[in-house]
């Protein structure tokens, strides 16, 4: 009973947290909204962030099994030949048919909600290095604070207006976000934005 009034009392000090929390702008200079380009929010949609996944998915998903496949088949024929003269794969039933449906099925349904947890919104350009910074180091602290940043947080750091989505969105990691430049200031590269 008692671990169970502790809990309570912690959900309950944990949602007043979040209903009070309250984000200021920290930008003084001006501030610009930036469509995503065409080409970017293909990008996003079609290339992985994270290349080590694609490489590790290669790797253990695909030469693994099929190097274990290869070196089973070889001592299974070896052993046949050993026992009968020649190779009895095929009248003992074995099959060399290869159900490419359930990695089918699963690719899709994997990219599908990759696609829809993805959300698309606009970046922001910064007229000074030092403004990007700021916000960015707004963003750590809020992430340290709540674990969890949303986008409407971050336009409320710029001092912009959001919609309610964006509140819905954000992320739990911030480790690879990075600053660039870009033609009109600075811009933060942000990770996708994710359900939160």
């Amino acid at each position: 009973m008692e671990d169970y009034r502790a809990n309570s009392h912690k959900a309950k000090a944990e949602a007043k947290e979040t209903a009070e929390k309250k984000v200021d702008k920290v930008v003084t200079g001006k501030v610009k909204r930036k469509k995503k380009s065409e080409v970017s929010k293909f990008k996003d949609v079609f290339i992985s962030e994270d290349v080590s996944n694609v490489k590790s998915y290669i790797f253990l998903d695909v030469l693994v099994p099929a190097i274990k496949k290869a070196v089973s088949d070889i001592v299974k024929d070896g052993v046949d030949m050993m026992l009968y003269g020649d190779k009895r794969g095929g009248s003992r039933g074995s099959s060399n048919y290869v159900s490419y449906r359930s990695y089918s099925d699963n690719s899709s349904r994997s990219s599908r909600r990759s696609v829809r947890s993805s959300y698309d919104f606009d970046d922001v350009v910064f007229d000074t290095r030092g403004e990007a910074d700021e916000v960015l180091a707004s963003m750590d602290e809020l992430m340290d604070r709540y674990g969890v940043v949303s986008v409407a947080d971050m336009y409320d750091l710029c001092g912009m207006t959001c919609n309610y989505t964006d509140n819905k969105y954000g992320w739990k990691s911030l480790a690879r976000a990075d600053i660039s430049r870009v033609r009109d200031g600075y811009m933060i590269k942000l990770p996708k934005a994710e359900p939160i």
